[in-house]
């Protein structure tokens, strides 16, 4: 038959806070979520999931599964009629429950009174225990008799008490709570198999009830009906106890153990029974222990389970049956959160909220779907102990930085019972009517914007129409993939801003602007005009547009793109000066000097440097090269045989040239002022034959027609 066995228990609500501050795993936990919990029975196990519902599997034969039934399962089963529950412990057979509001409820065993209800029947759904209110942690452990610490510090105790193990002063058993003697400041309580432990705020450790083989740590072995102090322990943070043996975690993260050694449960290498706490060799780091029938467990900060003790069952984990006198490491498992040790058996949580087990298996204690066997590496089971999505607080979107085409939108972050807040990942769906408002909708409805992102508070949505609805909504999930919906938020686009082009002359003398009648919203192109109303200004070439009339803004060449912002836009003329000559020169005759074929009728032209004006008073002279003979004279300034246009001057003669005679042209000094210059025109002098000193141009009229001559004449004028 198997020995009789114990169970740990970690150090109720104050423990659990101090070990998730240790691993890095402390988180804001959701509003509609509890921290889950593992914990095992002599042949069964129990666990607290994050909805606040229990579940259990294993052997049911005394009710200890509390789903109404008396059967064994190897899958979980819920308890019926049992919600709101902050934390679980487990009997040897029983289980218990603390509700939110403070009361406590137990099923399963009760031949010894360890339900707490007043009776001694077994029952095979939860009961609550009478008398007791105020309560905010509880513990079973692999005993007969149950604990309870109230709000105040004290302990209340009921069920089996041979041994004292109730602390109440006497060896009667109680079928209802009494109140533990003498004991206050309490912050954590554990069950052993006969006897029981209390923390105190001041990191001492009391013990009381059997103590035959040193489960006390008094340095004695006499039994102990009301609480004594184990010897030189302080400084502890957590506690733990097993069937006959105990554990204790201190600040500086080492574990001290004390109690029945025969089969190495203490991890000191020995078998030899301690009555005062040794420490546990390997370990260091430690923010978790649990104690079973004979063997214990351990979690580093880093998230790896310890174990030693006996493994005829390989409730080690270290796929032999071989036991070990010091902790070896638990290969096949990490990023473990919770443990707990049964009778013979062993179960983890992991980070994701995932349970593995193993050991003895007869009754699917292990929860794997399987009985009759056992497991020596962890195996999965059929448990997961994180059944809540992530709260999202208050759950509202909030919009800012609404244009015609974008919106920028910004959320809280969310939390959740198991995945640290910075892991949780977001994903924003976008939706053109209001069908996005849970997580079935956006998954069924939604179009996702981007992809799942950790940590993200917000982002930028480009590309929308003006001027209509859009619906946005945000999901969360955390680690093992349950997903939450925040509250869906309308959005109106604004209609675009509209923009107008100006084209601004910036001082010009002559011409008319481009008008551009386009309306423009922001991204729109514009192509810029050229100077199609022929712009002028005095003195000056028109030299592109400019976003600011001084020319320190924007270059825009005529054809160019032009690309709106979120104003109108002015583009003013850009005027170049013209650099102003500084004498008036001559800079081409036609015809041209010794020219041969010239008609008779020719028009003589003279281009200059610049624009010049003809002044009155001064003459052109036509003469016969001959005899130097006046053939035509001309004032300057005559219309009718003088024509300006610009910087070139056309003189139309009023007579033909004879036939085979030559000619040639004297202009006076000063005939023509240049506009710009100022300056006279220095005139053609002299007189020469056959050619035309420098200055004179000489003229020589054939029968021949020099085609780049301008030598049509007015039509009166060949009749």
């Amino acid at each position: 038959m198997l020995r009789r066995s114990g169970k740990i228990l970690l150090c109720a609500a104050l423990l659990l806070l101090q070990l998730d501050g240790l691993l890095g795993y402390r988180q804001a936990l959701a509003a509609a979520a509890v921290t889950p919990k593992l914990v095992a029975g002599y042949y069964h196990t129990a666990s607290l999931v994050s909805s606040g519902e229990v579940y259990s599997w294993g052997y049911g034969d005394r009710g200890q599964l509390g789903d109404g039934t008396w059967n064994t399962r190897t899958t979980p089963v819920m308890a019926k009629n049992l919600n709101h529950v902050i934390d679980i412990h487990s009997g040897v057979r029983s289980s218990m429950a603390l509700r939110q509001d403070g009361t406590v409820w137990t099923w399963g065993a009760n031949e010894n009174g360890q339900l707490g209800i007043g009776t001694i029947t077994n029952v095979n759904a939860p009961a609550q225990v009478p008398g007791l209110s105020g309560i905010k942690a509880i513990s079973g452990g692999l005993a007969y008799h149950g604990m309870a610490l109230s709000e105040n510090g004290t302990v209340w105790t009921w069920g089996k008490n041979d041994n004292g193990e109730l602390g109440n002063g006497t060896t009667t058993q109680q079928n209802s709570p009494v109140l533990v003697a003498g004991l206050s400041d309490v912050t954590a309580i554990a069950a052993g198999g006969y006897y029981s432990l209390a923390l105190k705020s001041d990191g001492t450790v009391w013990a009381w009830g059997v103590n035959g083989s040193g489960e006390l740590g008094d340095g004695t072995t006499t039994e102990r009906h009301v609480p004594v102090q184990v010897a030189g322990l302080t400084d502890v943070m957590a506690i733990a106890a097993g069937g006959s043996h105990s554990l204790a975690i201190r600040q500086d993260g080492t574990v001290w153990a004390w109690g029945n050694n025969t089969y190495g449960t203490l991890g000191d290498g020995t078998r030899t029974h301690r009555t005062r706490p040794v420490q546990v060799r390997n370990l260091q780091h430690i923010v978790a222990v649990a104690g079973g029938g004979y063997h214990s467990l351990a979690v580093d900060q880093a998230g790896n389970v310890w174990s030693w003790g006996d493994n005829s069952q390989q409730q080690l984990g270290l796929s032999s049956n071989a036991s070990s006198l010091i902790p070896v490491p638990v290969t096949g498992i990490e990023h473990v959160r919770e443990i707990s040790a049964g009778g013979f058996h062993s179960v983890a949580m992991k980070k994701d909220g995932t349970v593995w087990g193993w050991g003895y298996n007869s009754g699917g204690q292990l929860g794997d779907g399987t009985y009759n066997n056992t497991r020596g590496i962890p195996t999965l089971t059929k448990a997961v102990l994180d059944t809540t999505s992530p709260d999202t607080g208050s759950g509202s979107l909030n919009p800012h930085s609404i244009t015609s085409d974008s919106v920028a939108l910004e959320w809280p972050k969310a939390s959740d019972n198991m995945t640290e807040q910075h892991k949780l990942q977001y994903l924003l769906y976008s939706s053109g009517s209001p069908n996005i408002g849970d997580v079935s909708q956006m998954d069924r409805n939604g179009k996702p914007v981007g992809s799942y992102a950790a940590d993200q508070t917000g982002m930028v949505v480009n590309g929308l129409a003006a001027g209509t609805d859009h619906y946005f909504n945000v999901m969360v999930k955390d680690a093992v993939g349950r997903k939450s919906a925040y509250r869906m938020l309308k959005v109106t686009t604004l209609w675009p801003q509209i923009y107008s082009l100006t084209y601004d002359g910036n001082g010009h003398t002559e011409g008319n602007v481009p008008v551009s009648s386009g309306l423009f919203a922001r991204g729109d192109e514009a192509v810029v005009a050229g100077n199609t109303g022929q712009l002028g200004k005095d003195g000056h070439v028109f030299d592109g547009w400019n976003t600011e009339a001084d020319g320190s803004g924007i270059d825009y060449p005529a054809g160019g793109k032009l690309i709106f912002g979120t104003e109108d836009v002015t583009l003013y003329a850009q005027w170049k000066a013209i650099q102003a000559p500084i004498e008036l020169k001559a800079t081409s005759y036609t015809p041209f000097h010794q020219s041969v074929g010239v008609e008779k009728d020719v028009t003589l032209q003279v281009v200059f440097n610049e624009e010049v004006t003809a002044v009155s008073g001064k003459s052109i002279t036509i003469r016969l090269a001959s005899d130097h003979r006046v053939v035509e004279n001309v004032d300057a300034a005559d219309a009718g045989s003088v024509t300006i246009l610009g910087n070139a001057a056309s003189i139309d003669p009023l007579n033909d040239f004879d036939a085979g005679a030559a000619y040639y042209v004297e202009i006076e000094p000063g005939a023509f002022t240049g506009n710009h210059s100022g300056t006279g025109f220095a005139g053609i002098q002299g007189r020469m034959l056959g050619a035309l000193r420098s200055g004179n141009m000489r003229l020589r009229r054939t029968t021949l027609i020099c085609k780049h001559w301008r030598c049509v004449r007015r039509a009166e004028k060949q009749r």
